[in-house]
């Protein structure tokens, strides 16, 4: 019988913390710089993701952490919950900036923006309400705040991308398909998990692990690499 918790499988999850925290090196170190950083709104919103993705990056540390000092198999809740929370803090962040933005030179209601993601995440709560049963309160709430901050993220992000056009919407592309899979991974980690059929390193997390390519992939598409300096200047907001 195959072991699942031999210390390799543990450090799957180390291995796959590497792209979103190589992603989140070079938004800060380049792409967020050539939007401006913190003088526009673009350079905000990669500023933002790129700390998202290193949080995410943390989360998979600090899980792995669990895993071989303190010999947890399934760390949740635990600190890497918060470096997870703050990942999706700081991801709904970089949107809204982004949104704001919009809302100002296209007359975007923000309200309306507003609305349809809290509506979306009330569906999609309700949808996996299942999966939250047969635990204790916190770990529900945990689990549900993922849950409903993936229905969110997802949300804002597709009003986004139909305001947004250009370089910048490759980004937005990647940014939610990372988070399309990252739905899907939560879901199916739920599943297993309620099931008792999880392990470290099973289909939920490479499907974590392509989501967190993506992250990584994402911020370095939000790169200005075709923009000449001049045009990247004027987009500053």
């Amino acid at each position: 019988m195959e072991r699942h918790d031999a210390p390799v499988n543990f450090l799957y999850n180390a291995v796959y913390a590497l792209p979103p925290l190589v992603g989140a090196y070079f938004g800060f170190r380049y792409a967020a710089p050539a939007w401006g950083g913190w003088k526009s709104a673009v350079g905000k919103a990669v500023i933002f993701f790129s700390a998202g993705a290193l949080a995410n990056g943390g989360a998979l540390i600090i899980w792995t952490l669990y895993n071989l000092v303190f010999k947890v198999d399934v760390p949740t809740p635990s600190a890497a919950d918060i470096a997870w929370y703050l990942m999706y803090a700081t991801e709904i962040a970089s949107i809204i900036v982004l949104l704001s933005v919009t809302a100002r030179q296209k007359g975007c209601n923000t309200l309306m923006v507003g609305l349809m993601a809290a509506a979306v995440s009330l569906l999609f709560l309700v949808f996996v309400r299942p999966l939250l049963t047969g635990t204790d309160f916190v770990t529900t709430a945990v689990n549900a705040g993922y849950l409903v901050a993936d229905a969110v993220f997802i949300a804002l992000i597709l009003v986004a991308l139909t305001l947004w056009t250009g370089h910048l919407s490759l980004f937005l592309k990647y940014a939610l398909l990372s988070f399309g899979l990252r739905v899907v991974a939560d879901t199916l980690f739920l599943f297993r998990l309620e099931a008792g059929t999880y392990w470290n390193g099973d289909i939920s997390d490479l499907i974590f692990a392509v989501s967190g390519f993506l992250q990584g992939l994402a911020i370095i598409l939000a790169m200005p690499v075709a923009i000449a300096p001049k045009a990247a200047s004027a987009s500053k907001v």
